[in-house]
C-alpha cells in the first residue's frame, strides 16, 4: 500500500518541477532574447514481483512468462531550453541589434573578467564610451577586447550596423568604425547555464567554443539592425501545459488520498 503513496509523492514533485517551469517560461513572455524551457519525464524505478523465463526447449508442455514489475513513480529526466528563434521587432534604435540565426551569442565580459554570452542585443554607451547591456557589462569585440568609442563626446549618430560594426560620425562627416561584434557558437548550445540578465556561462558539457564575427566561415549569419529578438515563449502552448500539469498534479494527489483512506481502513480494523 505504501507503493502507492510513494509513487503519488514523485508524482506531486515531478509536476510541480513542470509547473515551475512554465511558471518560468510565462513570466519571460517580454523578456528580450528569452528561451522557453520544456520538462520530460522517466519512469522511476520498478519492483520486481516475478523474474521472466524463457520456454523450457526439453519439455513442449512448460512455456515462459514475462517479467512482472510493479513501478514506483516518476522523476523528473531533463529541463531543456528550446533554442529556436523569438520573433523580431523593428525599434528604430540604432544600439539594438538581432542576430537573425539560432545558436550564435553575442559575448560579454563579466565582472570578474571571465566571458559570458547573450542573445539580448539591446546595447548602450556609457558615459565613457563603452558599449555596454542594460546590466553596465561590457559587449566584447571579435578581438575579445570591449568595444568602445574613444571620446564619444566627438562623435553623432552612433550606431551598429548589419555587419556587427560599431560606427559613428566625426566631426568631418566622415563614417568611422571602432571594432565589430564578437560572436560566439558552440559545440553543444544545450550545455549553457542561465546565470540570469539573459546571460549565459559555459560549462565543461558545451564542448568547444568558436568565435569570430558575421560574414567570417562558419559564422554565415545576418545582424539586423535597430531590431531585438523577442521571447520564443508560445503562450497558447504553455497554458496547454499548465491544464496538463495541474491535472496531473491533481490526480496525484488524489492517489495519495485514496491510498490513505485505504490505510486508514486497516487500521480501524483493529477496533
Amino acid at each position: 500500500m505504501l507503493n502507492s503513496l510513494y509513487s503519488g509523492v514523485s508524482g506531486l514533485r515531478a509536476n510541480q518541477t513542470y509547473l515551475d517551469v512554465i511558471a518560468n517560461n510565462v513570466s519571460n513572455v517580454n523578456t528580450s532574447a528569452f528561451k522557453a524551457s520544456r520538462v520530460t519525464f522517466a519512469d522511476a524505478m520498478s519492483l520486481l514481483k516475478q523474474r521472466g523465463f524463457a520456454a523450457d526447449t526439453d519439455n513442449d508442455t512448460i512455456g515462459g512468462r514475462n517479467m512482472m514489475q510493479v513501478g514506483r513513480g516518476t522523476v523528473v529526466s531533463s529541463i531543456d531550453i528550446i533554442n529556436t528563434l523569438g520573433t523580431f521587432t523593428n525599434t528604430n534604435r540604432s544600439l539594438d541589434v538581432a542576430i537573425e540565426k539560432a545558436g550564435y551569442y553575442f559575448m560579454v565580459q563579466d565582472t570578474d573578467g571571465s566571458v559570458i554570452y547573450t542573445r539580448a542585443g539591446n546595447f548602450y554607451l556609457d558615459n565613457e564610451g563603452n558599449l555596454v547591456t542594460s546590466f553596465g557589462k561590457k559587449v566584447l569585440g571579435a578581438d575579445g577586447n570591449p568595444l568602445k568609442i574613444d571620446d564619444p563626446q566627438n562623435y553623432t549618430n552612433h550606431a551598429i550596423n548589419s555587419k556587427g560594426e560599431l560606427v559613428a560620425v566625426d566631426a568631418d562627416g566622415v563614417l568611422i568604425s571602432f571594432g565589430t561584434l564578437g560572436l560566439a557558437k558552440f559545440a553543444n548550445e544545450d550545455g549553457l547555464e542561465r546565470i540570469g540578465s539573459n546571460m549565459y556561462r559555459t560549462t565543461d558539457a558545451v564542448g568547444e567554443i568558436l568565435t569570430g564575427v558575421s560574414g567570417d566561415p562558419g559564422f554565415e549569419t545576418l545582424l539586423s539592425e535597430s531590431t531585438l529578438e523577442l521571447s520564443n515563449v508560445d503562450l497558447s502552448q504553455e497554458f496547454t501545459n499548465m491544464i496538463i500539469a495541474q491535472r496531473a498534479y491533481q490526480s496525484n494527489a488524489r492517489t495519495i488520498s485514496k491510498s490513505d483512506s485505504i490505510l486508514e481502513e486497516l487500521v480501524n480494523l483493529l477496533r
